[in-house]
């Protein structure tokens, strides 16, 4: 079997979707091949691994302005026209996509051979006008949550909908004594100090704004933030307004995510706006984390209280609030990582393209 995992954003910035495809490659190994816009975002296994990775230039800048989705979508027109030929000349026989602004390249994958299998992983609700149309091109849609699914099912009606939850590597995301002392030295986070920590785009519906304001009231404690984005500066300014100990941090690798994940105690997602999954929640949840979330889509299937973490209700400040003081009170008593043992593998994926 020999796979094309297509999406112009796999190699030029890291998130959950980027995340997955390059972790399904490392599955797949030579059977992967990976098409991406130019970029520098590449893990360090694809270095000794036998993925092919094919890289295009892309429109960075869409004039005039009409909006994001049209961004979007011109942003990946440009690329699959940077793109076609290869793909033309490729010998595949599955396709794989992650946003519906992809779906029309699945009918021009159908035109160079109506065998190849496509295959479009939802992890999000980047619909527009035409994916109702190019979605008759997808032969398999997979959701990575019961909540991703129901919106899908709702748009696309009589399409059937698999399940398969996003995947963490547990020999990478693990517990490490060693890493933890050596995080909270180098920032000067005391033994006995409660480090809670955020790793998310910096961006409003992520709701980063409320785990700033919750941890005013918690005494001999910090709060890291990992990530960059258009609320960078406003999230510093509240910081500063509240006069709170609070650790911004750009540009951290995701091979290094994992070393930041054991120097804290408490993982927080607040997020306010649909999450369709959550992937650094189960990379918190494998580091032995308890994890308080919002009550939000796909972290719903993730987090059970009192067994691996806690729900506040979505932008509730006063329940994030009571969440937090839940897992301080129960940091002995609760251990995560037991709860995903035989649960989110990305070999799942893989399974599912050979069916």
């Amino acid at each position: 079997m020999s796979v094309v995992l297509y999406n112009v954003t796999t190699a030029i910035k890291f998130g959950g979707i980027e995340t997955a495809f390059w972790q399904i490659a490392k599955i797949l190994d030579k059977d992967a091949i990976i098409y991406s816009g130019r970029g520098d975002f590449i893990p360090e296994f694809y270095k000794t691994s036998s993925i092919k990775l094919k890289m295009f230039n892309y429109l960075k800048s869409i004039y005039p302005n009409l909006g994001t989705r049209f961004k979007k979508f011109a942003t990946r027109l440009s690329f699959f026209l940077n793109s076609k030929n290869s793909l033309k000349s490729e010998n595949f026989d599955t396709f794989v996509i992650l946003k519906p602004f992809d779906f029309f390249v699945c009918r021009f994958v159908k035109k160079i051979n109506p065998n190849i299998k496509t295959i479009f992983i939802s992890g999000g609700e980047d619909f527009y006008f035409f994916d109702k149309f190019f979605i008759r091109y997808v032969d398999k849609v997979i959701s990575v949550s019961k909540e991703n699914a129901k919106i899908l099912k709702n748009r696309y009606k009589n399409r059937e909908i698999i399940v398969i939850p996003n995947g963490v590597d547990k020999e990478i995301f693990k517990e490490d004594s060693v890493a933890r002392k050596i995080i909270r030295n180098k920032f000067n986070i005391k033994n006995d100090e409660i480090l809670f920590i955020c790793i998310s785009r910096l961006v409003g519906w992520k709701g980063l704004d409320l785990a700033i304001k919750a941890i005013k009231d918690f005494k001999n404690s910090k709060l890291m933030i990992i990530g960059d984005g258009e609320e960078f500066n406003n999230l510093k300014k509240l910081a500063n307004s509240l006069k709170l100990d609070v650790i911004f941090l750009k540009n951290i690798a995701h091979k290094d995510i994992v070393k930041f994940l054991n120097a804290s105690d408490i993982f927080i997602q607040p997020s306010r706006g649909h999450e369709a999954f959550g992937i650094v929640v189960v990379e918190a949840l494998a580091c032995n984390k308890i994890c308080v979330v919002s009550n939000n889509g796909g972290m719903k299937d993730i987090i059970e209280n009192g067994v691996n973490g806690f729900k506040f209700e979505i932008n509730d400040l006063d329940d994030l609030k009571l969440k937090l003081n839940l897992a301080l009170s129960n940091k002995d008593k609760i251990f995560p990582r037991k709860s995903i043992n035989n649960k989110f593998n990305w070999s799942d994926f893989v399974k599912e393209f050979n069916r």
